[in-house]
């Protein structure tokens, strides 16, 4: 079992959702605690060329698909910014957002040290 922390903007994503939607995207979260680096398709997956970032995946609840980035900073995962997906390919602006997110928060976590 891991630690999964929620930032601020993933806080947001979960507020702009409806409850049972929520709901559903925190049962993944509940999962990546339990499986933690283990835990692969299709409940979460790396993200090619970005480093160590991965995305949480929730397909078709509601006949949307919702996305969740996060990446493991030693044995802590850390969320990061969450989307509505709408096209068959995750939008490069939403995953140059949360490496610029992943930046800024190692940053932080280093400087606490």
């Amino acid at each position: 079992m891991i630690e999964v922390i929620s930032t601020k903007p993933s806080e947001d994503f979960f507020s702009s959702l409806t409850n049972q939607e929520s709901k559903k995207m925190k049962g993944r979260i509940g999962m990546l605690s339990q499986e933690g680096f283990l835990l692969g398709p299709p409940y979460a997956k790396p993200l090619k060329g970005t480093n160590g970032l991965r995305e949480l995946i929730v397909n078709n609840y509601n006949n949307k698909f919702f996305r969740l980035f996060y990446f493991f900073k030693g044995d802590i995962a850390y969320t990061l910014n969450g989307f509505i997906k709408e096209t068959g390919d995750t939008p490069d602006i939403e995953i140059q957002r949360a490496m610029e997110l992943r930046e800024q928060l190692s940053k932080e976590l280093d400087d606490e040290r």
